[in-house]
C-alpha cells in the first residue's frame, strides 16, 4: 500500500523531529530539513566539527517505519522513527565511515550500507575513539561511575556480537574511559598489547594535550593491531598534531589508512580546523597531507 501523506506533511514532521534542541542524539544539531525533488536533505552540524553535514533521505513510498520496517500511521510517526534511525546511524560512526561528497557549502554523507558506499574499514578490522574524557561521567557518584563502566562494556560487547552475526563492517568503539570516570587506577584501566606501547597518548594525557586518540582491533586476533594519538599544537585548540601512527608488523597498509582517517575526523570533532604531522607515511598523502612551510607535513579538516 502507497502512502498517502502529501510531501509537505513528511517534510514538516522530520523537521518538527529532527529541528528541535537535543534531537536525535548528543552532539546533533539540526540546521534544515529542504524540500527536494527526489529526497529531503536533512542539514546539521555534529559536535564541535567545522563543517555542516547532510543526508539524503528518500521520502517513504510505502507507510513503513524507516527504523524497523514495521507498518506506521502518520507522517508523524515515521517521523520519530527517522530520527531514532538517525540517532543510529550517528552513534555507531556514519561521520567517521560515510563516504563524502562536497555540495554547495556541506559535506553530504552517504551510509556504509548504501549500494555504491566503500566498505567502513579494512575487513576483520574494527577502527574506534578511545572515549578518554567523560565530563558527564566525571560528575556521578563512584558506585555509579562503576556501575556505568560494566554497562558500556557489556553493551559494546553485545553490539560488536550482533554486528558480527549480521556481518556488519561496523567500526569498533573502544569502551575505554579515563581512570578518573572507572574508578580504577590508571594502571588498571587502560588497555594495552605487550607489543603496543601507549606512552605517548598516556604523556599527552597527563598533560592535558591530547586531542584524540584512536585504535584500532582485530576481529580474528582478538586483540589491539594498531594506535594513533594526536595533541594540541595550540592553546586556542585550532590545530592538532598527529605525533603517534603505527600498525603492528604485518598488519595491512590500510588498517593504518583508517587509523589516519578517523584521528583526522576525531580531531575536527573536538574543534581542530587543521592536523599537522611531522610522520612522513604513504597513507597521509593519500588523506591530503602536504609539505608546509614549517617542514611538517599538514591537511585542513574543513572542506571547501
Amino acid at each position: 500500500m502507497a502512502v498517502d501523506w502529501p510531501r509537505e506533511e513528511i517534510v514538516a514532521a522530520s523537521r518538527t523531529h529532527l529541528l528541535r534542541p537535543g534531537a536525535v542524539t548528543e552532539g546533533y544539531a539540526g540546521v534544515e530539513v529542504v524540500e527536494e525533488a527526489e529526497a529531503m536533505l536533512v542539514v546539521f552540524r555534529w559536535r564541535r566539527d567545522p563543517n555542516v553535514y547532510a543526508l539524503e533521505v528518500d521520502y517513504p513510498t510505502v507507510p513503513e517505519s524507516p527504523m524497523t520496517g514495521e507498518p506506521v500511521d502518520s507522517a508523524e510517526e515515521w517521523a520519530q522513527d527517522l530520527e531514532m534511525h538517525l540517532a543510529e546511524e550517528l552513534g555507531t560512526g556514519l561521520v567517521h565511515r560515510g563516504r563524502r561528497t562536497l555540495r554547495e557549502g556541506h559535506v553530504l554523507l552517504k551510509s556504509d550500507d548504501a549500494p555504491d558506499a566503500p566498505a567502513a574499514g579494512p575487513p576483520g578490522f574494527y577502527i574506534g575513539s578511545v572515549p578518554f574524557d567523560d565530563p558527564d561521567l566525571r560528575q556521578r557518584p563512584a558506585g555509579r561511575r562503576q556501575f556505568e563502566y560494566v554497562r558500556l562494556e557489556v553493551s559494546a560487547f553485545l553490539r560488536a556480537g550482533w554486528n558480527r552475526l549480521l556481518g556488519r563492517g561496523r567500526y569498533f568503539t573502544s569502551i575505554t574511559l579515563s581512570a578518573e570516570s572507572s574508578g580504577l587506577s590508571e594502571t588498571e584501566y587502560w588497555p594495552t598489547e605487550p607489543a603496543m606501547n601507549d606512552t605517548i597518548p598516556r604523556r599527552l594525557l597527563g598533560r592535558g594535550r591530547l586531542a584524540c586518540w584512536v585504535q584500532a582491533y582485530s576481529i580474528n586476533s582478538d586483540m589491539l593491531v594498531g594506535q594513533a594519538a594526536a595533541s594540541w599544537e595550540d592553546d586556542e585548540h585550532d590545530v592538532a598534531r598527529i605525533e603517534l601512527l603505527y600498525t603492528l608488523p604485518a598488519i595491512p597498509s590500510e588498517v593504518r589508512y583508517a587509523l589516519a582517517r578517523h584521528v583526522i575526523v576525531a580531531a575536527a570533532e573536538v574543534g581542530a580546523l587543521r592536523v599537522v604531522t611531522s610522520v612522513d607515511d604513504p597513507v597521509l598523502r593519500r588523506l591530503g597531507f602536504r609539505p608546509s612551510s614549517t617542514g611538517d607535513f599538514a591537511v585542513q579538516t574543513t572542506h571547501e
